[in-house]
């Protein structure tokens, strides 16, 4: 990534500006809850072995298929029926992402072009899907549109993936929208879902932010509605592949302990987690687990999960008045405020809009110039492409303290980074 890079060398210039601000990637190292950090200490000495059971420590496991059937309002018979069963992501939702997008190239594009369909901007789906072998086509997520979904659009692009007959396509589905911080609307999900349910195009559903919305925001459930059409399509769960993965460290501010959720057809899930998985890795991080486990669902867990929904969202309208007070950007900007996720998309000065990669120019300015580390709308390099790079907008970690942001802006405002061509009056 250019950002290290550009970290490094201003590190080595001595740090003009003050010390490094990040407001990038989801740095979150000062917020993981002190009650959790607790935990760890208490840990049995058995955890910190390997860990028998493959699809993650039991207690956790089952404190996880209570948690999805409680936030989800899952029907309890979902699961008696073999609907679903639920895991343990040990080192981290890619990981099992990419296992998944292995089984599918392998025991389902049987011979076919494998095709990944998913939103853009977006997290990177396209890499460990690309590491397995399959291309990957963008449905943009337009500015003018308030960064909606066409749902034509993406209806045309299922239609044209299911008659091909040379492709096998899958589709990647992020409801809480990473980075556009749009709660995607649940007539729309509902609608695509029947769509790839009909056409039997696979489907991931990432939740990573499922639990990180604004204060009043009702998350659409995409797991609840896929579950209620396969009911409906009486689909068999051998026939039809689907994986649901959430992240806990983005509700728990510990992303570096890699556990998450994951949930799949039985067959499927046991598949990725005593083959696939295997490939790389036995079940490992049992401490972490076992705190979590004695965590989750205590109300410490709770008070802080609301707690950070609504610092988050206080933070985004926070930053994004500070950009229009310090650095002159139109109030217009507040009405693309988004009401999910840890981020938010701002756009760059209108300088940068006249140079080619301009994001990324304004990032790399911010950075040597202030201190301050962004991200584009595409912060991953196998997300990069010549069209996808002329995203004019940058984007900013809100899960950081008001007085960072506020420092981070008075730095821009001080060496001129305003959004027009002069401080604003």
């Amino acid at each position: 990534m250019h950002e290290v890079g550009w970290l490094m060398e201003y590190r080595d210039a001595g740090n003009p500006a003050g010390p490094p601000i990040f407001l990038s990637l989801g740095e979150t190292w000062e917020r993981t809850p002190q009650a959790l950090l607790d935990l760890l200490g208490r840990a049995p000495r058995h955890v910190h072995g390997y860990q028998i059971a493959m699809g993650g420590y039991p207690p956790l496991r089952q404190k996880l298929h209570s948690l999805l059937e409680r936030e989800y309002s899952l029907k309890q018979d979902w699961h008696s029926n073999g609907r679903y069963e639920v895991g343990v992501c040990a080192t981290g939702t890619r990981s099992l992402i990419y296992d998944y997008a292995r089984y599918l190239a392998k025991h389902y594009a049987a011979g076919r072009r494998p095709v990944l369909l998913t939103f853009a901007p977006a997290w990177d789906y396209a890499g460990p899907f690309r590491a397995a072998g399959f291309t990957t086509r963008f449905l943009p997520l337009l500015p003018e549109r308030g960064f909606a979904p066409d749902l034509a659009e993406i209806l045309d692009a299922v239609d044209a993936a299911g008659r091909d007959p040379s492709t096998t396509a899958v589709f990647a589905l992020n409801v809480q929208q990473n980075p556009t911080a749009q709660n995607l609307s649940p007539d729309l999900v509902d609608r695509l879902l029947g769509a790839l349910v009909a056409r039997k195009i696979p489907i991931l559903i990432d939740d990573a932010y499922f639990a990180v919305t604004a204060p009043g925001t009702e998350p659409t459930c995409a797991m609840r509605m896929l579950l209620q059409r396969l009911d409906d399509a009486d689909e068999d769960p051998l026939l039809y592949p689907w994986l649901l993965v959430r992240s806990l460290g983005k509700q728990f501010s510990c992303n570096g302990w890699g556990i998450g959720i994951a949930a799949a057809p039985p067959a499927l899930l046991e598949n990725l987690f005593n083959e696939w998985q295997l490939h790389h890795h036995y079940n490992i991080n049992g401490l972490f687990q076992h705190a979590l486990a004695e965590w989750i669902d205590s109300p410490d867990a709770e008070a802080y999960t609301q707690t950070q929904r609504s610092e988050i969202q206080d933070n985004r309208q926070h930053f994004l008045q500070l950009l229009h007070d310090h650095l002159g950007y139109p109030s217009t900007i507040l009405s693309q405020s988004g009401t999910c996720t840890s981020f938010q998309l701002f756009p760059i000065p209108l300088r940068y809009t006249r140079q080619p990669h301009g994001a990324q120019r304004f990032v790399e300015d911010c950075m040597r110039q202030a201190g301050v580390l962004f991200t584009d709308a595409w912060p991953l390099p196998y997300n990069r492409g010549p069209d996808l790079m002329e995203y004019g907008f940058a984007r900013v970690f809100l899960s950081a303290r008001q007085s960072t942001l506020e420092e981070a802006v008075h730095r821009m405002e001080k060496v001129g980074l305003f959004y027009g061509e002069a401080r604003p009056c």
